[in-house]
Formats: structure tokens, sequence, C-alpha cells
């Protein structure tokens, strides 16, 4: 939401060129290149974490926020392998909030859903939305409901379900109110008017 992606993604690669990144400097690398738009970099960043079996995350505090993070670049990138196996890291997290430190990583029923929504799983993928909402609104957090709610109205787009995604979107507008959130009010206006819609 800062539009700081390209000096995150600089501060990254500089540490990156003095030793290889690994854990969670890895996956907030990859992360930021995917939403920069650099997806094929991202995919293989992706890669080379799955090649180990992601082993190289750390057992501590940042565990939470790489696995975030690489579950938000496999779900970008349609990385089905991948997908595949964070969906199974991140099962034993189902209903709780994910990140560290000052970084939230919002639900880790909201990244299951965008898993399963490319694992081809739409039944899971509504439940763990629906959850993501409801955990989202009890932590009293616009910016987490409205992002779970967007997420959700691209997962009917993509089914072609027009009318489910809308309200979702209308929802999403009116939570995000007077907030200054370029970020998702651009998904939002995207999603409006994608052809179909």
């Amino acid at each position: 939401e800062q539009g700081r992606m390209d000096e995150v993604m600089a501060l990254l690669t500089d540490r990156a060129g003095a030793r290889p990144a690994s854990g969670a400097a890895a996956a907030a690398l990859a992360f930021a290149m995917v939403e920069s738009g650099c997806r094929h970099e991202a995919a293989v960043l992706l890669f080379r974490a799955e090649c180990g079996g992601f082993g190289d995350i750390a057992d501590d505090v940042e565990w939470p926020l790489a696995v975030a993070m690489w579950s938000e670049v496999a779900a970008q990138t349609g990385d089905v392998d991948c997908a595949s196996t964070l969906h199974d890291i991140l099962g034993s997290m189902d209903g709780l909030g994910m990140g560290s430190g000052g970084v939230s990583c919002g639900p880790a029923s909201r990244l299951l859903a965008i898993l399963e929504q490319g694992l081809g799983g739409p039944e899971d993928a509504d439940r763990h939305f629906a959850e993501a909402i409801e955990f989202s609104r009890r932590l009293e957090s616009p910016v987490w409901t409205a992002r779970c709610q967007l997420d959700w109205a691209e997962a009917w787009t993509a089914r072609g379900e027009a009318l489910w995604a809308g309200q979702l979107i209308d929802e999403a507008d009116a939570v995000m109110g007077s907030l200054v959130l370029p970020t998702l009010r651009q998904q939002s206006a995207d999603l409006r008017h994608r052809p179909g819609r």
C-alpha cells in the first residue's frame, strides 16, 4: 500500500549480492518481485526454494512471514506444485493470523484460499475465504477484510460469477470507506471493469 516495492527489491537485492538470499529474505524478495510484475524472476526464486523443500525457512519468528510470502508468490505465479507443498505446510496454521513483528500477512485461511483456488478446489477456497473475512472482521481490520473480499471477488470473477463478485466488491468498497488504500482501490476498480462483468 505504500508503493515502495522497488525500494524493497533494491534493498533485498543489494543484501542478496553479499550472500545468497534465503528463508524470509528470499521470500520477501520474491514477493516484492511478483507484486511489481516481475513474475518470471519471482517464479525462479520460488522454484529454487521448492527444490529444497522450503527447508531454508528457519523455525523461528520469521517462519510465518516466509511461508505467507511464498504462498502469495505460488498463487500469483500459478505454480501448482509449489502451491500444493505450501498448502500442506500452511495447513497447521489454519485459523491463525500470519506475520512477524510489525508485519501482518493476514489470516492463514486467506492464504489457504488463494492456494486452493489455484489447485482447483473452489469449495475449499470459498470456505476459507469466508473464514478469512470473518477473522478479519473480528480483528476489526478494514484492510484485511477488504483484501479478503476482493481476493474472493477475483475467484468468483475467474469462475464467471459476476453477481457474487460484484457484491463482494461493493462490500469491500464500503469497508474501505475513506481510507487511503491505493492498491486495494485499484484492485477493486480493475475487477469492476474486467471484461465479462
